[in-house]
């Protein structure tokens, strides 16, 4: 019966011991020093989550020209966003997903909306008149 307590005792405090003895040094048993933590690394990361919002403005203004004008004439001016109908702003977002699956393999996944004005019908909202404007003064 006694032995039996000896051998439960040893049993369940050599886990104890293991424990105490990874803290120390094996071969001088002074106590190791806190484990360095490794600094946050692209290359060592196992995940990562990225997004960027921002806020475009557009003022987009051109100048339609007639084709046989006569020298010094200039063509009709016009403003994209209100002659044509363009939004003056567009709101964007992006998100990136990085999944490191094994020391050498990685998933990463991308995701924008993009918008594309040219594929729908654009509503203009004045009249454009080519009107050639009067000639420059010669000196």
């Amino acid at each position: 019966m006694r032995i039996l307590r000896v051998v439960a005792a040893v049993l369940l405090t050599a886990p104890v011991m293991a424990a105490l003895a990874a803290d120390r040094d094996p071969y001088s048993g002074a106590p190791l020093p806190p484990a360095k933590h490794e600094p946050a690394s692209p290359i060592t990361d196992h995940f990562y989550i990225r997004a960027a919002f921002y806020s475009a403005k557009f003022d987009t203004n051109f100048r339609v020209d007639p084709s046989n004008a006569p020298a010094g004439t200039t063509g009709t001016p016009v403003n994209a966003e209100n002659d044509l109908g363009l939004a003056h702003r567009q709101h964007k977002g992006r998100v990136d997903f990085m999944f490191r699956l094994r020391e050498r393999n990685k998933v990463r996944v991308d995701y924008t909306r993009p918008t594309a004005p040219a594929a729908r019908y654009w509503q203009m909202t004045s009249c454009l008149a080519m009107r050639p404007s009067p000639p420059a003064r010669q000196r």
